[in-house]
């Protein structure tokens, strides 16, 4: 696509709607294990979930802060006719990315029962937290190359693969999830090791766009240099904050209602609503990585111009929809707090009550 012609609308619905979708489904990763869990083990094991989803977050910022600025350089080479220089970055952030993921799950696995009290688990929770990380982080690698190779994908011209990676990966899950949580009876550990093998299924889904070499990016061998990691990683920084922000909020709303004896209830209630959160939170990463490859092709290229009109649109295209989110929240979040909580009525109503507050 011509991102200097092409129409405004048909950028939005090519990029930024089927990455919206993506990471609606990425969501479903955690939700549906929510869903599972609060009806199969009770909320009791919900909350201690939602001790671990710090962790999840700060994995999920770190995967944006390799990627995102990668994926900025990686388009603007584009729009500067450098092909090679994008495969070189491309190919050095992969080599990186797999260093750095595996000394990141080793690091996990080492560490698991002082992490799990650092974020707040307690002698109720201790065991059940234990459980869900060390699935999680055995898989910890995957859940990061799905992000880093959708992106890459993306900003090589086919954000439908990196759309039905993140859309495959999570029905996976789903499946998954029923499989290993009934039929098999393995409880709390099914479920994480579901959400541990969704990701594995979406690095199948675009590994091959890389090695049948359908567009400029494609693996070969390169020179490690540091210094294209440091840059990649500067430009990372902002998508880095604003999701380690939100894992590290919920780390403290975790141990202040732990401090403060709301227990498990409460720790239930706030995770329930953290799903919420993260669907409308991935809607709007999903429309600024959406559109972050035509705004730094456009960059790279030196059209200042369509890079202004882009913005505009975008913003009123989120002002819209946040609008619509938050009525559907106050107003309907019942409905979707309900899935999650099946054995308790008086959380269900706290939850709701909680819900509208937030």
């Amino acid at each position: 696509m011509d991102f200097n012609k092409a129409k405004t609308s048909k950028i939005f619905f090519k990029y930024i709607i089927p990455q919206i979708i993506g990471l609606f489904f990425n969501s479903i990763y955690f939700i549906v294990d929510g869903i599972f869990i609060g009806n199969r083990l009770g909320s009791e094991v919900l909350a201690a979930v939602g001790v671990a989803v710090p962790l999840v977050s700060f994995t999920y910022a770190i995967s944006m802060l390799i990627a995102i600025g990668a994926g900025v350089r990686i388009s603007i080479f584009k729009g500067q006719g450098k092909p090679e220089k994008a495969r070189e970055i491309f190919n050095i952030i992969n080599l990186f990315t797999l260093g750095f993921s595996l000394a990141y799950m080793l690091f996990g696995l080492l560490f698991l029962e002082q992490i799990s009290k650092i974020l707040g688990a307690n002698s109720e929770t201790i065991k059940d937290v234990m459980t869900y990380l060390k699935f999680y982080i055995m898989f910890s690698p995957f859940y990061i190359f799905s992000f880093v190779l959708s992106t890459f994908v993306r900003n090589d011209d086919n954000p439908n693969i990196a759309m039905w990676s993140l859309t495959v990966g999570a029905v996976a899950n789903i499946v998954l999830d029923y499989i290993l949580m009934y039929p098999l009876n393995m409880g709390l550990a099914g479920a994480a090791l579901a959400t541990g093998l969704g990701p594995v299924f979406s690095v199948l889904i675009v590994f091959p766009h890389f090695t049948r070499k359908k567009g400029i990016l494609f693996f070969e061998k390169t020179k490690f240099d540091f210094k294209v990691v440091k840059r990649a990683l500067f430009e990372g920084i902002p998508g880095f904050i604003s999701e380690f922000s939100l894992g590290f909020v919920t780390f403290l709303y975790n141990i202040a209602i732990i401090k403060h004896g709301i227990g498990n209830h409460g720790l239930a209630i706030y995770l329930v609503l953290g799903y919420a959160i993260l669907i409308v939170i991935n809607f709007y990463i999903g429309s600024g990585q959406g559109i972050q490859p035509a705004i730094s092709y456009l960059d790279g290229y030196g059209n200042h111009k369509r890079i202004k009109q882009l913005f505009i649109s975008a913003i009123k295209f989120n002002v819209i929809s946040a609008f619509i989110m938050y009525i559907s929240l106050y107003f309907m979040g019942d409905y979707f707090y309900v899935l999650f909580i099946k054995d308790s009525s008086s959380l269900l109503l706290d939850t709701i009550y909680a819900g509208k507050i937030y």
